[in-house]
Parts: structure tokens; sequence; C-alpha cells
């Protein structure tokens, strides 16, 4: 405690005081307390007169005087609400100074200190996440705000970056004061390289760091080269893009086979598409034919209907050949399947399976209150004359959003099994609950299941319990502590079902994480793992059930480099403690991935018994032993005509002996005129004393997709069109400099008012003016295209639109407000959007065809208001009213109360 003694004429102090707690940790926009004790050890009444205490934010005082009896003692308690005015320095001191006429001394006082524990609350907003360069000013300025939300001021470095030497900052690195509760805006500015251009886009980097060089901010921004002509080609190495057929040859171990692929969407009207899936085999040896995986389904707003094979995971698995349809109204959807759960679609071969599948009848109904709300409700009914068996299952789930941060799950099911030789019947029952949410910078997920040995649905016999809290220590570590249980303890009627087996597996598990940008993460996962298992697959009749105990370590770590490679890497090491053989052995789990665009790398690596089961490899002398590495490569040439994939497996495992394996695959696929392509594919298997070699030889045709030769030119020439007459008569110029957009790909015309967009797929293309420099077009549309097109776009003169953010002046204000950088939004009658910002005196203008306008501003959030956010106005030739928004700033909000 900190002691403040009063004495009179040299003697023993009469009179002490002193606050209960030195030192009070807060957190921002908080309340915190503490006791002043104030004691007269004398034998006279003492009047004590308060001279001077820290009023600022105090909620409850000290009062202005105190009367002590004789050897008296009393305890007043203080309570302050720390914000910017109350609190000015991390460790803030509270003073608190009393005088009285019986004491010939100094006055008496006590100090407490406040200390903020929570990390600096800055923060980095880009004004703009795309920025467009024009080639021909080769100019470009990046704007960044920080804003300082804490109560004092804060210091930090800004630096940008970009991996790309076609950016040239004159200053990439500024250092900047921040003061408390305000915003500042930061320049960037840079040069193009022409000649360092590799691609036409790029992305810049922007680190904030404070005074420690921590980095407490980042933000990514695109950056968009324009130009007048523009490729929409797609890069895709996909071997089966949508809407193809493919016949392809494999020849391989003194066998052929034949296979013909199929896929593709179709789109019939505005809200209505037809996709189909075609899997079909010949093999020559057998001269037998199958059909798998094969469906034709109809889609639009209100029905849904597909045919063939249905893959769907309701409470029971639903795979194999039959029907699904579906129909919505409103919020209520109704799903009616019937499944023969055969694999094979058809087969002139094995008919026996499709004979004696189980037949499957299910339906299902959905009610969206909204779109995080939702109730669910299933029944199932399956016939399985193989294994002689009888299922009826009824389940239902509801999703609730119960607000922002929180969310709750509930699901229950309940399923009845008769055997129809043994006549045997059992019940099963399934419940579980799913919660998430967050609590101040806590967050909480809780996920339960539990179900009966008999139950029929995919969680037979299992408790599973997922329990997880993760916390913040600042902006780039996380720390997190999970619980994980899972016991399986199924049981079965009917014959040649499975073979039951127990298992159960606890997890108790600490993590930290940590997290630099965009570029670096890792996490360590320090670990205990509990496991016990008893299989009649796995015989040990002395042992029964077996278990062990396991400590373990994890680690996870995943970076990005500049070039944009990626590497992750996760390992796994820990002892294992087995409780029956009295057996410790150590176990190592490596997985490492490596991608950089045409090369990578996948490795693997295992030593010792990670499971339990892998440690009885010592009963029979065996190891556990396994690494892996391939290598991969990927070519493209001729504008993607050509792609070359090529890959490389070695394998090295050991249990009884050493075993090396070696897998060879090679592919390649060439892009014809006409929407043709070949591929060829090459796999060659080397195994201890046996080798394996397959070849595919493919043709395929595609129908009006991307990413294929022969595509159409779209051509679009601006003038300026003064007579508004839509055609360009000679008087009237082309326009050179307009920013335009074809399905979100930015171009500009050139100096002739043209912009060429080559390699575009047939079909409906949304076509939108973005720019034309106080100009504007009403004719330009979405374009259907399906051959090269020539279009002249008129374009007709813009009205200038002005405005400024009126900032109305507090009495007690002292600190300028940032007006600079607010974006202001134009909305037209048809919905389309323009917008710019504000300049350093809250000054806007917009170039705006003519039409009516809704006019908004984002400016309001927790220290601005805009008491006019949204207004409307009609823009015409001869008139263009300025628009002014009033803004009113609380950040220094000072409440004055009269006594």
């Amino acid at each position: 405690m900190l002691l403040c003694l009063s004495s009179r004429a040299q003697v023993i102090p009469k009179v002490n005081c002193s606050f209960e707690k030195d030192t009070v940790d807060i957190a921002y926009a908080s309340t915190f307390t503490n006791k002043l004790h104030v004691r007269n050890s004398g034998h006279t009444v003492i009047h004590l007169t308060k001279q001077t205490t820290s009023n600022l934010g105090a909620l409850i005082t000290t009062p202005d005087t105190i009367i002590l009896q004789p050897l008296a003692e009393r305890t007043f308690p203080v309570k302050y609400f720390s914000s910017k005015e109350s609190i000015n320095s991390k460790l803030q001191p509270f003073t608190v100074r009393y005088v009285s006429s019986e004491l010939n001394a100094k006055p008496v006082q006590a100090t407490f200190y406040s200390r903020l524990t929570e990390p600096e609350q800055l923060f980095m907003q880009a004004t703009d996440p795309i920025i467009y360069i024009d080639p021909e000013t080769q100019q470009v300025a990046f704007h960044v705000k920080v804003i300082n939300r804490g109560y004092t001021a804060s210091a930090v470095k800004i630096s940008i970056q970009s991996a790309s030497e076609a950016l040239w900052f004159n200053e990439p690195v500024q250092k900047v004061e921040v003061e408390p509760e305000t915003e500042h805006l930061v320049t960037f500015k840079a040069s193009l390289l022409a000649k360092k251009i590799s691609h036409a886009d790029l992305q810049v980097n922007i680190n904030m760091e404070n005074q420690a060089g921590k980095s407490i901010g980042s933000r990514q921004i695109n950056v968009v080269l324009l130009s007048s002509n523009k490729s929409l080609a797609g890069h895709t190495n996909e071997l089966t893009p949508d809407n193809t057929i493919g016949l392809t040859s494999v020849s391989g171990d003194n066998a052929r086979q034949y296979m013909l692929r199929g896929n593709g969407n179709l789109k019939l009207s505005a809200d209505s598409k037809l996709n189909y899936n075609l899997n079909a085999n010949y093999y020559n040896t057998e001269s037998a034919f199958d059909l798998r995986d094969t469906y034709i389904g109809f889609e639009n707003k209100n029905l849904a209907l597909k045919a063939g094979t249905i893959a769907e995971n309701l409470e029971m698995p639903l795979y194999g050949r039959g029907f699904k349809a579906s129909g919505t109204v409103d919020k209520s959807t109704v799903n009616l399947y019937y499944v023969n759960n055969a694999y094979l679609l058809y087969s002139n071969v094995t008919t026996n399976q499709l004979t004696h599948a189980p037949n499957t009848w299910a339906g299902s109904y959905e009610y969206r209150y909204n779109k995080d709300s939702f109730f669910e409700a299933t029944y199932i009914h399956q016939d399985d004359d193989l294994h002689q068996l009888k299922t009826d299952l009824t389940s239902v789930n509801g999703h609730i959003q119960l607000n922002k941060t929180q969310a709750l799950n509930v699901t229950a099911g309940y399923s009845t099994e008769s055997n129809t030789a043994t006549l045997q019947n059992k019940m099963g029952y399934a419940a579980g609950f799913n919660y998430s949410g967050s609590f101040n910078k806590f967050d909480l997920v809780s996920d339960n299941f539990i179900s009966s040995a008999y139950y029929s649905g995919l969680r037979r016999g299992t408790l599973q319990l997922n329990e997880q809290l993760s916390y913040p220590l600042s902006a780039t570590i996380r720390l997190v502590a999970r619980y994980t249980k899972l016991e399986n303890n199924p049981s079965y009627l009917g014959t040649n079902v499975f073979a039951a087996a127990y298992n159960n597996l606890n997890t108790y598990e600490m993590a930290a994480s940590i997290r630099a940008g965009n570029h670096f993460f890792i996490s360590l996962r320090p670990y205990l793992q509990q496991q016990s298992v008893k299989s009649i697959q796995f015989s040990l009749p002395s042992l029964g059930e077996v278990s062990a105990l396991a400590h373990r370590l994890a680690m996870d770590l995943r970076y990005t480099f500049p070039d944009n490679s990626t590497l992750s890497m996760n390992t796994d090491y820990g002892m294992m403690y087995n409780q029956q053989l009295h057996t410790k052995q150590p176990s190592l789990r490596v997985t490492l991935n490596y991608y950089a665009g045409l090369f990578g790398l996948n490795a693997f690596a295992l030593t010792g018994p990670y499971y339990l089961l892998d440690q009885y490899y010592l009963l029979y002398n065996q190891y556990n032993t396994n690494y892996s590495v391939a290598p991969y490569v990927n070519f493209s040439f001729f504008k993607h005509r050509l792609n070359l994939n090529l890959s490389n497996s070695f394998n090295y495992s050991k249990s009884y002996v050493g075993t090396f394996t070696n897998g060879f695959s090679g592919l390649t696929k060439v892009n014809l005129p006409g929407n043709w392509a070949l591929s060829a594919q090459v796999y060659y298997n080397q195994y201890s004393g046996y080798n394996r070699y397959q070849s595919q030889l493919g043709v395929l045709k595609s129908f009006a997709v991307t990413g294929n030769a022969d595509k159409h030119k779209l051509e679009l020439c601006f003038f300026e069109d003064d007579n508004g007459n839509g055609i360009q008569d000679e008087h009237e110029s082309i326009k050179p400099g307009v920013l335009v957009s074809v399905d979100n790909n930015m171009a500009q015309s050139n100096e002739h008012g043209k912009v060429v967009y080559t390699d575009i797929a047939s079909g409906l293309h949304h076509v939108q003016l973005v720019d034309a420099k106080g100009w504007s077009c009403s004719t330009l549309n979405d374009i259907l295209l399906h051959k090269n097109i020539k279009y002249p776009v008129a374009l007709t003169r813009n009205v200038v639109l002005t405005g400024r953010i009126q900032l109305v002046k507090q009495k007690y204000q002292q600190s300028a407000v940032v007006l600079e950088g607010i974006r202001i939004t134009a909305r037209d009658m048809e919905n389309r959007t323009y917008f710019t910002l504000t300049d350093e005196q809250g000054q806007f203008s917009l170039s705006l065809p003519v039409n009516q306008y809704t006019i908004s501003t984002n400016a309001s959030g927790q220290n601005y208001t805009i008491t006019n956010p949204s207004q409307t106005i009609t823009l015409t030739k001869d008139k263009a009213d300025p628009v002014t928004f009033t803004l009113i700033d609380h950040s220094q909000k000072v409440e004055v109360r009269r006594f």
C-alpha cells in the first residue's frame, strides 16, 4: 500500500490514509474500483477537508469532508469509468488529498495507479480494395486509414510492398503518430515500371507495426493494370469441363477397357437448367458393360427432378439408382426419394448385387425461418433382403441463430430395426446439440451427440463430445483449449452385416497459434490421448480390452513466400504407454506440402505406432514405418493449348520386410480448334517383383465452355454522341480513356476509342461502363455473344454533382476531424452504383448521367453520426443542386453537470 502520513510537532503521525490496491488492471470502456482507508491513531477528533482529487471519469468519489473519532478508521469506495477523458497513459495515477486545521503538517494524501492490460486499439482500413492503373500516366496512389480507438497517442510504422518489381514506391515506409479517438489518412504513391510487368493483375501488401516492431495489422490491395486488349481465356487444366463428352481407351495388364464420359449444365431459361453426368464402361476381355454415376436432372426456382445415380446422406446413406423430386414454396421445401442402394446403375454381368440391393424410400421437409434458422424433419424406410432387415427411422434437426454471435443446432432421432428371419426387433435413439458463441473475446464451441447401440443412423452406438474454448491474446496470437471424446460400441441385427467393434478415444488438448499477416502461421498443440479397443478382428483373448496412454506434441506450419509459393508442414511426435503390454514406444508423423505453381512436392513420414493397434506389431516382431515423397510439375504452352502434368511417387514401408514402390503418372492435353481436345495418360507402378503399366488415349468434345480454343471477340468502340441520335456522325469524336468492364474484367479504351476482349465464350455477358470521364451511356446492356461482334457505344455528356461533409463543431472539441477519404455512393433508379471519396476539406464531386439518385455515405460509426445519411435528388441537364451531409463528432463529448 501507498501511505501518506501527517504529524503534529514532529511526533508520531495521528492520521494515515491509503488505497487498498496500489495498482488496478483496467480494460477499455469498463469500470474499475478501489477503496480508500483513513485511520485516526490519535486521541482527538479530526476534521478532514478534501483539497483535491482525480475526478475525471469518477462514478463514485470520496466525500468532501471526513470526521474521524479518536482511534477510528473509515473506508470509502471509489469507482471510475475508463475513457479518453479519464485515462491518458498506460499507467495512470489517481490521487486524493485532504487537509485539517487540527494538523500542523503537510496534507494527507493517497495515490493508486490504473494499468491498461489490453493491447493498443489501433486499426487500419484500405479506402479502396482494388486500384486501377492507367498505363499512360503510370502513376497510382494507395490510401489507408489508421484509426486509434485507444486512450493514448500511438506511433506506428506503415509499410507497403509488392511482390512484383513493376511497382516502385517513392516512400514505402511512413511513420505517423495518431492521437486518441482520431483517424489519420496515409497515402503511398507509386510509379509503374512498364518493362518489369509480368502479369496484368498485381497485389500490394500493407503492414502496420507498433513502436516495439510488432505487426498489429495488415491489408491486401489488388492492383489491376488497364489496357485496351483483354483476354478472357480460362487457365484450366481440367480433363472434363462442363458440357463435354469424351471417349477414352485404356490398355494395360493384358486387358483393354473403353470409357465414355460426359457431363454438363444447360441453361434452359433465366431460372431453369438441365444437368447431366455419364459414366459408361466396356471391358473387352469379359465382354462386359456397366453404367455407374450417371444421372439427368432438371431445376428451376420451385421444382427439381433427378433420375439415375442418387448420392446423398440423410440420417442413412443413400447411394444407388433411383429418383429424387424436390419442391419449394415460399419458405418450405419437400424432398422425396426412392433409391435402390446398388453401386451400379446397370451391368450385364453383376446381376446378383443389383437384384438384392436394399430398397430405400425417404422424405424430408424443411422450413426456413430466415437465412440462418431452419427446421428439418426426415423419414426413411428401408427393406434389405440380403441381410433380412427392415428399418424405419425418423429424425428432426433444427438450427437457430440466437444472435449475431451465437447459434444453436439440435438434432434427435428414433429408429426401429426388425430381423425378418428371427423376428427380433430393436429400437434405437439419438440426440445431440451443437452450440457456438462468442463472449467478449472468448469463442466457445460445444458439439455433442449420443446414440444407442441399435440406432440405425449413420452414427450407430456413438458417444461424441467436442468442447472447445479459444481466446485471442492479441491480433496475431490465439489460445485454444479442447476436449474430444469418440466412443463407438454398435450392435447389429441380421447376418453378414458387420463385425461389432468397440473403441474409445479421449483427447485433452491445449493449443497456441501465431499468425503474421497472410504469410505465416504456426500452431503448437500439446495433447494427452487415451485409447481403448476391443475387436473380434483383433483377437487377443488373454488381453481382452486393450488400452494405452499417449503424450504427444503436434505442430502445424504454413508459410507463403514473396513469389506466392506456399509451404505447409504438419508434425506430430509422442510416446505411447501400453497398459497391458507395459511397454512404451515413440512415434513421429510428418506431412509436408510445397506448391510453387509449376512445381510442387508432397511428402509423408511415419515411424512407430500412432494408433493403439499399431503397437501390437511388436507381438509379431513387426515395424510400423512408412515414407513417401511425391514431386510433380505442371507446364502450359501456346496460350494453354498444350498442358502437361508429370508426377512421381516414391514409397517405402516396413512391416515384416521392407517394401519399396514407385509410381509414375503423366497427363497431357491438347486443345484443338472447334472445342475439340486430345488427351493421353500414362501410369507405371513398380512393386517388389511386380510391375504394372497402363496407358489411356482419349478424345473430348466441349460445347460452348470457357478455357478452350476458338472463342469469340468483342470490340467496343466509344464515341461522343453530341446530338443524342445514337449514331457517330462526322463531327463527333472518338472517346479514349473510357473504363469498361465485361464480366468484372476491366479494360480502358485506347487512343482510337476501342476496347477489344478476346477468347470470350458464347453466351450472355455482363457489360458495364465504369468511368467515361464525364460521359455516360444508356444503351450499353448485357450482350449475347455467339460470334465476333463490333459494338459502337454512344456516350452522352454527364452532369457534375458536387457536395461536402459539413462538420458540426462541438463546444469542447479541440482536435480536428479527418474528413478525407469518406466514401460517397450514388445509386440510380436502375440500381446502378457510382462512388467517390471526399478530399481534405470533406468536399466531393461525381460525374453522373441525367437520372434520379439516392446519395448516401457510410461515415457514421462509433464516434461519428451523419444526421442525413441518405438523400434523394433528381439531375437534369440544367440542374445539379449541391448535396450536404451533416456530421456530428462524438469522440470528444464532454458532459457538464451543475451542483
